[in-house]
């Protein structure tokens, strides 16, 4: 309990504007920190409670999780959507349970949530809007029908992203008053993930989509770049060993250096924007879920331990870029997602694997 209020008063002390939503990356002064010891994280959930068999309410699965601020912050999964105003201490439900897949929060009170529903097809995914902190949502009629995947999203300002897996990807320029389908220069056929650096280039800002393309009659993955806010693409190039892997993680804090979480403990990393990449290996042989790292090689990896026989360590931390890790998190956590305003404030969700699944926030203790 006594935790809880410190890290209270962390959050209303460190009340910081750190701007109208984020990109992927966050850059700041190249300040090095030396530390030996795992960080710590603060455990809570979204507050639900029961158990099964119609009992209770209990909260499930966590997919992902944005900041507006130190204080406004949003979440979801199947449990439903939930909002924060004191840092993550304390949530309140925004939406019912459902399929509530990816979120972002762009402005006070402004959110975009995507629904997807398994199957998918047409007609089962959609755009959810509101500007009212979650009193009222609408659907984004102008992708009404349209949309069949749900892989990922993204929103900064007035640019968005959604990205559909093997069916048509979207873009808008304009806040969502209109969006356009994207081809990436009929580069890849299909698009996973997406990562936008922080910093911002003359010709606008880079995006890094992972994808994959048909080729010799299989599947062959491929990551592909633009320099210029989707304008055009360039191909770029990856070691001849890469399989098929459509659930990547990727984090690039900026437009030059970047992780790729895949299978088996496995990562790649480029300090050049992409052209030439170095192997690093987590110490497990699990698939890399989700990735959060800043410009000075500190980082998180987060690996799937959703196999409630088998639970192992869930979460790993690095200083050195990747080089070495060490254990942060252990036991019954599954860690889906991570949001971040900068360095020291770091926040991610998840749940517990377990018969009964109750949803997990991890806050970062500075």
């Amino acid at each position: 309990m006594k935790g809880k209020w410190v890290l209270l008063f962390l959050v209303i002390f460190f009340r910081i504007a750190w701007g109208e939503g984020q990109w992927q990356g966050y850059t700041y002064p190249p300040i090095r920190v030396v530390q030996e010891k795992p960080s710590r994280f603060f455990l809570t959930d979204t507050g639900g409670y029961g158990g099964g068999f119609g009992r209770g309410d209990p909260h499930f699965h966590l997919s992902d999780v944005d900041f507006l601020n130190l204080e406004e912050g949003w979440a979801c999964g199947y449990g439903g959507v939930f909002l924060t105003k004191d840092g993550g201490l304390t949530w309140e439900r925004r939406k019912p349970p459902g399929d509530w897949i990816k979120i972002k929060v762009i402005a006070p009170a402004e959110v975009y949530l995507l629904e997807g529903h398994h199957p998918g097809g047409k007609g089962r995914v959609f755009l959810w809007h509101t500007k009212d902190g979650g009193e009222n949502w609408e659907m984004v009629e102008t992708l009404k029908d349209k949309m069949s995947g749900y892989t990922d999203m993204f929103f900064r300002g007035k640019e968005g992203w959604i990205i559909c897996g093997w069916n048509p990807s979207f873009h808008t320029s304009d806040g969502g008053e209109t969006w356009q389908e994207v081809n990436f220069d009929n580069l890849i056929g299909q698009a996973f993930r997406l990562a936008i650096p922080a910093d911002v280039g003359d010709n606008g800002y880079t995006i890094y989509v992972w994808g994959a393309v048909y080729e010799g009659g299989n599947w062959v993955s491929r990551l592909i770049k633009s320099n210029n806010g989707g304008k055009s693409w360039e191909i770029l190039p990856l070691p001849e060993e890469i399989l098929f892997q459509p659930w990547v993680a990727m984090c690039f804090p900026t437009s030059r250096m970047g992780w790729i979480g895949l299978e088996g403990g496995r990562l790649l990393f480029t300090k050049d924007g992409g052209k030439n990449w170095e192997w690093l290996k987590l110490p497990t042989e699990r698939r890399v879920v989700a990735l959060w790292f800043d410009q000075v090689g500190h980082g998180f990896a987060s690996i799937d331990n959703t196999d409630i026989y088998h639970i192992t360590d869930c979460l790993y931390e690095t200083n050195n870029y990747g080089k070495t890790w060490q254990v942060v998190l252990s036991g019954y956590k599954q860690l889906n997602a991570f949001a971040s305003l900068g360095p020291g404030y770091l926040w991610a969700v998840g749940y517990m694997p377990s018969l009964v699944p109750v949803d997990i926030v991890a806050i970062l203790q500075m």
